[in-house]
């Protein structure tokens, strides 16, 4: 009887270790489990296992950073060396896996949707296709790599919590609520359904609902990985902003996100984003980017994907590290070079990246002309609308900044018409309002944030 992945797809590996190593990946991708780091030690100890190595490979790609390639390198050879005698399935994984390291996102793609067609039940397939499509800011692309596995194991809390994801970024606010509340129905322990959710009940403003019913499922992140703990425990940060809880807001960063994973992409953006946005509404938080920029140093050459670097960029600068200045050079040769990705960097990252930079440096005026030239473009660049939301917040800091109000007055009370009663926004408009000689309209919405 042949082997299987924890989703019933055959494998052809046989040794017990290796198998179940395999297993614990394929399901511990998806449930954000540790257990899934356990594929390094296989394919090590296993250099005859096609999938192990080629699992092993692309968890070094998903590191993000520079060397991933390299880091990949040896267990893409071993997985390669192996795959004669494996199964079409295990042969495209590896050819995904090359692809990836190769650094041809478009190939991975196309590549991981031929391996849908074939075999939906794939649900790590479903996972990295969505991921790579996320990182290009395609949300129906999201969508359609989700369906596969929605419809493969339409009542496994696991897919339903990367259908929700996709529903949510799609702006499919409704549907996705629905969703991610059955898969948490399920088992109160998806969270990445928990995830989807806390972005529907953010975009829909419903700031108190979201902090209570997030915090609520705090018990159940203990022992994910960083990835869905930090990224969780930041998610109940952005409601504490929004309900003008500063302190707590920070106190969680300094508790749940600060040093977690610290040499971690993801965790870094996390810790990046997060004091941003708590310094744009009034913290001192200087200390924390020294540190932080400390671990970003070796960022500089970074640019995996324009949405980490942009915020690795910022809090060099934030810092006051010249690496900064490097940082955008390395921006421009990379989109000099060519390949798929070059006008993205050229048009929007590299005006972006000049924006942030300006604004960290205090230059009010071109960091607003610079963002505002790269905003229309800044979701090409990957991560989630609640992500990209903390370049949006500094471009209207920047605005306001620079003495330009009536613009930012019309982006102010667009960002109401969603969150009525943030305290941050009603503030800043308030100020708006009085400098702009409406003392009537700056008292609202001062009351407003006051009832918050």
């Amino acid at each position: 009887m042949a082997e299987t992945d924890h989703w019933g797809n055959a494998i052809t590996d046989r040794e017990p270790e290796t198998v179940s190593a395999i297993r614990d990946f394929s399901h511990g991708l998806i449930a954000f489990d540790r257990k899934a780091g356990g594929i390094m030690k296989a394919a090590k100890r296993d250099r005859g296992s096609p999938l192990a190595n080629a699992y092993a490979a692309i968890l070094m790609m998903w590191l993000e950073r520079a060397d991933s390639p390299a880091l990949a390198a040896p267990f893409l050879e071993a997985a390669e060396a192996a795959a004669k005698g494996a199964t079409e399935r295990e042969r495209r994984i590896v050819d995904v896996a090359r692809k990836w390291a190769s650094g041809d996102i478009p190939a991975v793609i196309a590549a991981g949707k031929e391996i849908l067609d074939l075999w939906p039940s794939d649900l790590v397939a479903v996972k990295i296709r969505q991921t790579h499509m996320f990182d290009l800011g395609d949300a129906p692309g999201m969508l359609h790599s989700a369906r596969y596995g929605a419809k493969a194991f339409p009542d496994e809390p696991g897919a339903l919590g990367m259908l929700a994801f996709g529903l949510e970024e799609s702006h499919l606010l409704k549907e996705a609520e629905a969703v991610a509340r059955r898969a948490i129905e399920i088992d109160r322990n998806e969270g990445w359904a928990q995830h989807a959710l806390a972005h529907v009940l953010l975009t829909e403003g419903r700031i108190a609902e979201g902090r209570q019913t997030h915090f609520a499922l705090r018990d159940t992140w203990e022992g994910k990985n960083s990835v869905l703990y930090v990224h969780n425990w930041w998610h109940v940060a952005l409601f504490a902003i929004s309900e003008g809880d500063y302190d707590g807001a920070l106190a969680i960063y300094d508790d749940h996100i600060h040093g977690v994973q610290p040499d971690y992409s993801q965790d870094q953006i996390n810790e990046i984003s997060l004091l941003a946005r708590l310094e744009l509404v009034g913290l001192d938080v200087s200390p924390r980017w020294e540190g932080l920029a400390d671990r970003l140093e070796g960022r500089v050459r970074d640019v995996v994907n324009p949405f980490l670097s942009l915020q690795y960029l910022y809090a060099l600068a934030r810092a006051g590290r010249g690496a900064a200045a490097d940082f955008i050079d390395h921006m421009r040769a990379h989109a000099e070079a060519g390949g798929w990705s070059a006008a993205m960097w050229r048009d929007m990252a590299v005006p972006a990246a000049e924006g942030l930079k300006a604004h960290a440096e205090g230059r009010w005026s071109e960091a607003a002309e610079r963002l505002g030239r790269a905003l229309p473009m800044i979701w090409r660049g990957g991560g989630s609308h609640a992500q990209r939301d903390v370049f949006h917040q500094i471009h209207l800091d920047a605005l306001i900044r620079a003495g330009r109000f009536s613009e930012a007055q019309q982006i102010l009370m667009g960002r109401l018409g969603f969150e009525p009663l943030s305290v941050p926004n009603n503030t800043a408009l308030a100020g708006v309002y009085a400098a702009l000689g409406l003392p009537e309209e700056a008292a609202a919405a001062a009351a407003r944030a006051r009832r918050a």
